[in-house]
């Protein structure tokens, strides 16, 4: 009998947690008073722009994770989830895949937007992954996001040549502008006579940015282009002094 109690308490002293540790205990305050801050920091009316976070509070760990889930919250109010997003990159923690994650998922156009753009700060495998998601989208300004975004990182531009010559023939005028530009960034000679296509383009914004674009690709046969004379009459003065060089 004495033996089976013996055993009993040692079994029971076993499973017992014992007093909670103090440095566990504080820790956890510690984190749960971040977590509050960070749900609690707002953004700054910016003069002549849109409000953003601006709060040195974006630097903890732990900001990456809580503006996402404010970010998840459709309750908020539209500028402020814009400024979510913007702030994505700023933030400490993963921020990358936090914002490829939202933008799968994102309803709000401007802020799909406004991720991909933030992707300038990422790597070249998580660029490829938000120009490819920002290329299908739906809308112009997504679209356009992407081919800019395609823009800041050539080699990534190079890599999805013919998702962006593709999108040399968008509906929209913004989209196949910043498309030809990131091509031409590339200096691909491959790419000439697609960017060059794009001197005949009914947009004079594409205009300029193809005589930009086939000059940086091949300047001396972009010069012997008859389209590029005819440019410097073109009705556009931006168009005209772009065709000269000026």
């Amino acid at each position: 009998m004495t033996r089976r109690i013996v055993l009993a308490l040692t079994a029971l002293l076993a499973c017992d947690p014992g007093p909670p540790n103090p440095l566990e205990k504080r820790a956890a305050g510690r984190e749960g008073e971040r977590r509050a801050a960070l749900l609690a920091v707002r953004p700054v009316e910016a003069r002549g722009g849109p409000p953003r976070f601006t709060d040195a509070k974006l630097r903890d760990p732990m900001a990456a994770t809580v503006f996402a889930e404010r970010l998840a919250d459709e309750t908020v109010e539209p500028d402020e989830r814009l400024a979510l997003a913007e702030a994505l990159p700023r933030c400490g923690g993963a921020w990358t895949e936090i914002s490829l994650a939202r933008l799968a998922i994102e309803k709000d156009a401007e802020v799909r937007a406004a991720l991909v753009a933030g992707l300038q700060r990422a790597d070249d495998a998580a660029v490829t992954l938000g120009v490819k998601a920002g290329l299908a989208d739906a809308e112009a300004k997504v679209r356009k996001a992407a081919a800019e975004l395609a823009g800041w990182k050539p080699a990534v531009s190079k890599e999805l040549a013919a998702q962006l010559q593709a999108a040399l023939a968008d509906p929209a005028a913004e989209v196949r502008a910043m498309a030809v530009r990131a091509i031409g960034l590339t200096r691909d000679g491959a790419a000439f006579d697609a960017v060059a296509r794009g001197l005949a383009d009914v947009d004079a914004d594409v205009r300029r940015e193809s005589i930009r674009a086939v000059r940086r690709i091949d300047e001396a046969r972009a010069a012997a282009l008859p389209a590029m004379t005819a440019l410097q009459t073109d009705p556009d003065a931006r168009v005209q002094r772009a065709a000269k060089g000026e």
